[in-house]
């Protein structure tokens, strides 16, 4: 739960970066990348129990790792045209990311089962770490770049991923 909200927010920041240039205006980036993610992510929590977790983890992972490009061949045409098109292309970009962003969290919830005095421990690692995530990935991308906070933020869900993991020894008991 920690590796989701760490990368969460890592994606959260870059993608704001990313289409400042593209709305024209950080604030309706803003708006934008936030609105956008949480609707987004709201329905891949909806669809989690349909979605594959561990394949969802896996396509995530790989988007973000090639949304830098993606976004690299797409900003150019964006820019000379109308602010409701390059809107409508921003959130268009935005919601594949996003639906598979939910499903983790959901998922992971789910698999807590009867377990039920873990889900608050979950939400607060989840919590804290989209709390120090937004730092961090500020603290990143002015150290390395935003591609490689980005990147972070798909291994980081694939660090999620292998945690998942049954323990032998679990699986044994």
């Amino acid at each position: 739960f920690t590796a989701i909200g760490l990368a969460y927010l890592f994606v959260e920041v870059a993608l704001i970066q990313r289409f400042i240039l593209v709305l024209g205006h950080p604030t309706l980036a803003l708006a934008a990348v936030v609105g956008a993610l949480l609707l987004a992510s709201g329905v891949g929590s909806w669809l989690s129990p349909r979605i594959p977790w561990r394949g969802a983890i896996v396509a995530l992972a790989l988007l973000l790792a090639l949304y830098p490009w993606l976004t690299g061949l797409v900003t150019p045409a964006l820019l000379a045209a109308p602010l409701a098109l390059r809107l409508v292309a921003v959130v268009a970009l935005i919601a594949p990311v996003g639906l598979l962003m939910g499903v983790p969290f959901a998922r992971g919830i789910g698999a807590l089962g009867d377990a039920d005095a873990l889900v608050p421990w979950a939400w607060a690692a989840n919590g804290s770490a989209s709390v120090v995530s937004a730092v961090a990935a500020a603290m990143l991308a002015l150290s390395f770049g935003f591609t490689p906070v980005l990147v972070g933020a798909a291994a980081l869900y694939l660090v999620a991923a292998a945690l998942s993991l049954p323990r032998a020894s679990a699986a044994r008991t």
